[in-house]
């Protein structure tokens, strides 16, 4: 019998309120390469900074893959398929936040309940634990 172990979730922030992005990068190179790993930008009322971080190919990403358009589709009973929300890169998949949004109108002002937010993590576990090994969640900004 061939059991699945769930996946590992781990919660990655600076409470320093530095940024945590080098830290995440360095915690991804610890895994193994067959390890199927997935890193969720958290929103927050701060600046998206892991897209910046990346090349072109994910600054240009699109509003609708990011975490985004996860929170807002969540808010409205709506989630499509994870990877809609999804880019990746060196193997790795990434929900992020978009590097376009803006800071004084961050998405989580456009969500209709809080609910929204303190289920979110709920729900990515839920969405991505089959598919994955590990689940990094960054948690960063204001």
């Amino acid at each position: 019998m061939n059991m699945k172990t769930k996946a590992q979730v781990i919660a990655f922030a600076n409470i320093g309120g530095g940024d945590a992005i080098q830290g995440v990068l360095k915690l991804i190179r610890t895994y193994p390469k067959e390890q199927r790993i997935v890193v969720v930008e958290l929103p927050c009322v701060g600046l998206p900074r892991m897209a910046y971080t990346f090349d072109q190919q994910i600054a240009d990403l699109s509003k609708e893959r990011t975490v985004d358009q996860f929170l807002l589709d969540l808010d409205r009973k709506a989630l499509k398929p994870m990877q809609s929300y999804m880019v990746q890169r060196s193997g790795i998949d990434y929900v992020l936040v978009n590097p376009r949004s803006q800071p004084e109108a961050p998405v989580i002002r456009k969500l209709s309940s809080n609910q929204t937010l303190i289920s979110a993590p709920t729900v990515l576990r839920q969405q991505l634990e089959d598919s994955y090994d590990v689940i990094i969640l960054v948690l960063q900004g204001s």
